[in-house]
């Protein structure tokens, strides 16, 4: 179910109570808005982005020996092959 809130006359922006308690969001914390096409996205800010990333296409490894893999590249860069 959509939230509507309306823009102050400074640009705040006050985020519903409901959204707030799903998000888990409290007073100081920081968001991060993001324009997708032509909606703003907002997302609560990680307190890691090194965490929030971990694991990110990781199906795209999946069943690839990465050691040998890295090997293969560091072995064409060194001899200048292209692949």
């Amino acid at each position: 179910m959509p939230a509507a809130s309306r823009v102050g006359s400074k640009g705040q922006l006050v985020i519903p109570k409901r959204l707030r308690d799903i998000l888990g969001l409290h007073s100081g914390d920081e968001v991060i808005f993001e324009v997708v096409g032509d909606a703003v996205v907002l997302r609560r800010r990680p307190e890691s982005y090194a965490a929030a990333l971990r694991g990110l296409h990781g199906h795209l490894w999946h069943g690839l020996d990465v050691e040998r893999f890295l090997e293969e590249e560091r072995s064409q860069w060194e001899t200048g092959e292209n692949g």
